[in-house]
């Protein structure tokens, strides 16, 4: 690229006037003047490509981080999906379990009717240890996404 603009850069230079009556074979200041000017040109039409191209180079490593940000916010979203899912499916069955319980109370109470402050013991008891489980569950992610 450099030697076509060298080029090009002579050829527009020999056709401006100052120039062009001029035989730079035979008269050494203007051959120098010429070079000059044409290394001159040719150096700010460079630096101004490089500046161009250093623009786009760091937009497109922007627009490559940025893009590289959302795939690992979606990497992350999609662990945190599947970490919710495991608890949820976890605490579903400790429910399901505290539920079993009361449910089997509930047709023990024809033998236990006297003792209604037993089942509520009992209920509130099951509550409380799904409480610290729950507690717990959410306590270990929370931990588990601020190490991430």
């Amino acid at each position: 690229m450099r030697k076509i603009l060298t080029e090009t850069i002579e050829r527009a230079l020999l056709l401006e006037k100052n120039f062009r009556d001029v035989d730079l074979n035979k008269d050494k200041n203007s051959r120098k003047i010429f070079e000059a000017a044409r290394n001159e040109l040719v150096a700010e039409i460079v630096e101004e490509v490089k500046e161009e191209e250093k623009d786009k180079i760091k937009q497109k490593a922007i627009e490559e981080a940025q893009e590289e940000i959302k795939n690992q916010k979606l990497i992350h979203k999609i662990k945190e999906l599947r970490t919710l899912t495991i608890i949820g499916i976890i605490i579903a069955f400790f429910v399901g379990m505290a539920v079993n319980q009361v449910t089997g109370l509930f047709v023990l109470l024809g033998f236990f009717r006297k003792w209604y402050g037993m089942l509520i013991i009992l209920t509130v008891s099951i509550a409380i240890v799904m409480s610290v489980i729950n507690y717990w569950i959410l306590k270990e992610e929370k931990n588990e996404r601020n190490n991430s």
